[in-house]
Protein backbone atom coordinates (compact mmCIF):
# COMPACT_ATOMS: atom_id res chain seq x y z
CA UNK A 1 0.00 0.00 0.00
CA UNK A 2 1.02 3.58 -0.66
CA UNK A 3 -0.30 6.33 1.61
CA UNK A 4 -0.19 10.00 0.64
CA UNK A 5 -1.32 12.69 3.06
CA UNK A 6 -1.48 16.40 2.38
CA UNK A 7 -2.79 17.62 5.72
CA UNK A 8 -5.97 19.53 6.43
CA UNK A 9 -5.11 23.02 5.23
CA UNK A 10 -7.55 24.98 3.08
CA UNK A 11 -4.93 25.46 0.35
CA UNK A 12 -4.77 23.09 -2.62
CA UNK A 13 -1.87 20.70 -3.20
CA UNK A 14 -2.60 19.63 -6.77
CA UNK A 15 1.10 19.50 -7.65
CA UNK A 16 1.58 16.46 -5.40
CA UNK A 17 -1.80 14.81 -5.94
CA UNK A 18 -1.83 15.13 -9.75
CA UNK A 19 1.73 13.79 -9.95
CA UNK A 20 0.90 10.79 -7.73
CA UNK A 21 -2.29 9.97 -9.65
CA UNK A 22 -0.40 10.13 -12.96
CA UNK A 23 2.55 8.14 -11.59
CA UNK A 24 0.51 5.33 -10.03
CA UNK A 25 -2.36 5.28 -12.57
CA UNK A 26 -0.96 2.46 -14.70
CA UNK A 27 2.11 1.40 -12.69
CA UNK A 28 0.62 -1.50 -10.77
CA UNK A 29 -2.49 -2.38 -8.87
CA UNK A 30 -1.04 -1.65 -5.42
CA UNK A 31 -3.55 0.28 -3.33
CA UNK A 32 -2.90 4.03 -3.24
CA UNK A 33 -4.75 6.04 -0.59
CA UNK A 34 -4.60 9.83 -0.89
CA UNK A 35 -5.85 11.97 1.99
CA UNK A 36 -6.78 15.50 0.93
CA UNK A 37 -9.61 17.67 2.16
CA UNK A 38 -10.21 19.87 -0.89
CA UNK A 39 -8.94 18.09 -4.03
CA UNK A 40 -11.43 18.05 -6.89
CA UNK A 41 -10.72 15.05 -9.08
CA UNK A 42 -11.64 15.64 -12.70
CA UNK A 43 -11.24 12.11 -14.04
CA UNK A 44 -12.23 8.55 -13.31
CA UNK A 45 -9.64 6.85 -11.15
CA UNK A 46 -8.77 3.17 -11.33
CA UNK A 47 -10.05 1.07 -8.43
CA UNK A 48 -6.62 0.90 -6.76
CA UNK A 49 -6.42 4.70 -6.26
CA UNK A 50 -8.69 6.22 -3.60
CA UNK A 51 -9.00 9.85 -2.54
CA UNK A 52 -10.39 10.38 0.96
CA UNK A 53 -11.28 13.79 2.37
CA UNK A 54 -11.03 12.68 5.97
CA UNK A 55 -9.40 9.72 7.68
CA UNK A 56 -9.72 8.94 11.38
CA UNK A 57 -6.52 9.28 13.42
CA UNK A 58 -6.34 5.56 14.24
CA UNK A 59 -6.61 4.75 10.52
CA UNK A 60 -3.82 7.19 9.70
CA UNK A 61 -1.55 5.51 12.25
CA UNK A 62 -2.50 2.11 10.78
CA UNK A 63 -1.63 3.35 7.27
CA UNK A 64 1.72 4.69 8.52
CA UNK A 65 2.56 1.27 9.94
CA UNK A 66 1.37 -0.81 6.97
CA UNK A 67 2.29 1.34 3.96
CA UNK A 68 5.26 0.41 1.84
CA UNK A 69 5.61 4.10 0.92
CA UNK A 70 4.36 7.16 2.84
CA UNK A 71 4.43 10.57 1.14
CA UNK A 72 3.46 13.67 3.06
CA UNK A 73 3.54 17.43 3.18
CA UNK A 74 6.04 18.74 5.73
CA UNK A 75 3.79 19.68 8.63
CA UNK A 76 5.58 19.23 11.94
CA UNK A 77 2.82 17.21 13.65
CA UNK A 78 2.61 14.80 10.73
CA UNK A 79 6.37 14.38 10.64
CA UNK A 80 6.52 13.51 14.32
CA UNK A 81 3.79 10.88 13.89
CA UNK A 82 5.43 9.41 10.80
CA UNK A 83 8.80 9.14 12.51
CA UNK A 84 7.15 7.23 15.34
CA UNK A 85 5.09 4.85 13.21
CA UNK A 86 6.59 4.21 9.75
CA UNK A 87 8.87 1.28 9.03
CA UNK A 88 10.50 2.90 5.99
CA UNK A 89 11.65 6.51 5.95
CA UNK A 90 8.69 8.64 4.87
CA UNK A 91 9.05 11.00 1.92
CA UNK A 92 8.39 14.67 2.61
CA UNK A 93 7.11 16.81 -0.24
CA UNK A 94 6.82 20.28 1.31
CA UNK A 95 4.15 22.72 0.30
CA UNK A 96 5.63 25.69 -1.52
CA UNK A 97 4.28 29.25 -1.33
CA UNK A 98 5.49 29.93 -4.88
CA UNK A 99 2.74 27.54 -6.07
CA UNK A 100 0.21 29.02 -3.58
CA UNK A 101 0.26 25.76 -1.58
CA UNK A 102 1.15 27.49 1.69
CA UNK A 103 1.24 30.99 3.15
CA UNK A 104 4.98 30.93 3.93
CA UNK A 105 8.10 28.79 3.46
CA UNK A 106 7.93 27.08 6.87
CA UNK A 107 7.39 23.61 5.36
CA UNK A 108 10.41 24.07 3.10
CA UNK A 109 12.58 25.02 6.09
CA UNK A 110 11.26 22.09 8.13
CA UNK A 111 11.96 19.75 5.20
CA UNK A 112 15.50 21.09 4.85
CA UNK A 113 16.14 20.40 8.54
CA UNK A 114 14.76 16.87 8.11
CA UNK A 115 17.05 16.36 5.14
CA UNK A 116 20.11 17.43 7.12
CA UNK A 117 19.17 15.26 10.11
CA UNK A 118 18.16 12.35 7.80
CA UNK A 119 14.88 11.81 9.67
CA UNK A 120 12.94 11.57 6.41
CA UNK A 121 13.60 11.53 2.69
CA UNK A 122 12.85 14.91 1.12
CA UNK A 123 11.69 15.75 -2.39
CA UNK A 124 11.31 19.43 -3.24
CA UNK A 125 10.00 18.70 -6.74
CA UNK A 126 8.36 15.88 -8.68
CA UNK A 127 11.65 14.79 -10.33
CA UNK A 128 13.17 14.14 -6.90
CA UNK A 129 10.00 12.38 -5.77
CA UNK A 130 10.06 10.16 -8.84
CA UNK A 131 13.67 9.12 -8.08
CA UNK A 132 12.61 7.93 -4.61
CA UNK A 133 9.60 6.09 -6.01
CA UNK A 134 11.83 4.20 -8.45
CA UNK A 135 13.94 2.75 -5.63
CA UNK A 136 13.32 -0.96 -5.07
CA UNK A 137 13.14 -0.33 -1.34
CA UNK A 138 13.20 2.84 0.73
CA UNK A 139 15.71 3.12 3.61
CA UNK A 140 14.62 1.92 7.03
CA UNK A 141 13.30 4.44 9.54
CA UNK A 142 15.93 4.22 12.28
CA UNK A 143 13.78 6.18 14.72
CA UNK A 144 10.74 3.87 14.77
CA UNK A 145 11.72 1.96 17.89
CA UNK A 146 13.58 4.88 19.46
CA UNK A 147 11.21 7.57 18.32
CA UNK A 148 11.60 10.17 21.06
CA UNK A 149 14.96 11.45 19.74
CA UNK A 150 13.93 12.86 16.36
CA UNK A 151 10.64 14.47 17.49
CA UNK A 152 12.40 16.12 20.42
CA UNK A 153 15.07 17.54 18.08
CA UNK A 154 12.34 18.63 15.67
CA UNK A 155 10.41 20.42 18.42
CA UNK A 156 13.61 22.20 19.52
CA UNK A 157 14.24 23.24 15.90
CA UNK A 158 10.68 24.55 15.48
CA UNK A 159 11.24 26.95 18.33
CA UNK A 160 14.01 28.57 16.27
CA UNK A 161 11.82 29.24 13.21
CA UNK A 162 10.44 32.72 13.01
CA UNK A 163 6.70 32.93 12.13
Amino acid sequence: MIFITTGTTHLPFSRLIDFCIDYFFDKNKETVIIQNTIYKNKRKLPDHIQIKKTIRQNQILFFYQKARIVISAAGEGTIMQMIEHTTQKPILFPRNPIFKEHVDDQQIRIAQKNQIKEWCLVAFNTCQLQRYLKLKKLPQNKFKNNSFQAPLQLINFLHTIEP
